[in-house]
């Protein structure tokens, strides 16, 4: 997996995770903890996955 790709992943709270491969995805995307945030994923046919 490239260095910066991201990641999503269950932690050890079972609760669905994001993070950079050798990075901070935090820091990357400003975000912060808590129960305020919401994540949405969207499909973009034909683009890339790397």
């Amino acid at each position: 997996m490239p260095v910066g790709s991201g990641v999503v992943y269950i932690n050890s709270l079972d609760q669905i995770a994001l993070a950079l491969n050798q990075g901070s995805f935090a820091h990357a995307f400003e975000v912060g903890i808590g129960n305020d945030w919401s994540v949405s994923v969207q499909h973009i046919k034909g683009g890339d996955r790397t």
